[in-house]
């Protein structure tokens, strides 16, 4: 595990805030690029501020945690070639199997529960440009992203950084709670807070219980599978229920 190791509090300030930075930053310049009509930023749901976004902060991640390990001594073996690396795997594999229904019922409940209450909920902006896609470049990029590059980076952050640090520190239930919530705040998206919660408390719990970054990192790449898969797939789903 990651956390057997002591994260340097000063260089986990410094990687977290450069991510902070960078985001907010980005959105300057996504402002910016808006405000002027350049194309890609004309309209809101424009495919340059996914890119911008994505590389603002899961991009800038993973550029850091290289410089960041080694710093710490710790190599990618002791990331990602761990002993018991297929057990993990398996576990991972059943972990998504439970988070899947899990999610989809605690989305629905939520969404359900918003319109009853007049606040009609809307598809994220990575849905929708998904679903409007008009180049493969587009789908490739977007999948790539949501099944390869998330897991990794949020993992790294989320599971192996905060987490780790706030054990160190002895700060056990924000490193639970406080971490996951942080988590899912990230997606901005009210409807899917609960569900995102619930798969940070998971994929935590998953990481705990191998003691390896992968198992969580592949347990979260299915889940963006499945999701990406079941929005490709989106109006054949609808026409199939109806």
């Amino acid at each position: 595990m990651l956390s057997e190791k002591p994260w340097r509090v000063d260089l986990t300030v410094f990687f977290f805030g450069a991510l902070v930075l960078s985001w907010n930053l980005a959105g300057i310049l996504a402002w910016g690029l808006h405000r002027f009509e350049i194309d890609g930023f004309r309209d809101s749901e424009d495919f340059g501020f996914a890119i911008l976004a994505s590389l603002s902060f899961h991009g800038l991640a993973l550029v850091l945690m290289p410089f960041f390990l080694r710093a710490h001594g710790v190599g990618f073996r002791d990331v990602f070639c761990r002993p018991g690396m297929l057990r993990s795997l398996i576990a991972a594999v059943l972990t998504a199997l439970i988070i899947l229904p899990v999610t989809l019922l605690l989305e629905s409940a939520c969404i359900f529960l918003l319109e009853h209450l007049g606040r009609p909920v809307e598809d994220q902006v990575a849905v929708k440009l998904v679903m409007d896609a008009k180049s493969i470049f587009r789908l490739v990029y977007m999948g790539v992203f949501a099944i390869v590059f998330a897991p990794i980076a949020e993992e790294f952050v989320f599971r192996g950084l905060l987490f780790s640090l706030s054990k160190q520190l002895g700060h056990r239930r924000f490193a639970w709670l406080g971490v996951s919530a942080l988590f899912a705040s990230i997606h901005f998206d009210v409807a899917r807070f609960l569900p995102l919660f619930f798969l940070g408390l998971v994929l935590t719990w998953l990481y705990v219980k191998t003691g390896n970054l992968l198992a969580s990192i592949f347990a979260h790449s299915l889940f963006n599978t499945f999701g990406f898969v079941m929005i490709l797939f989106r109006d054949r789903w609808e026409h199939f229920f109806k």
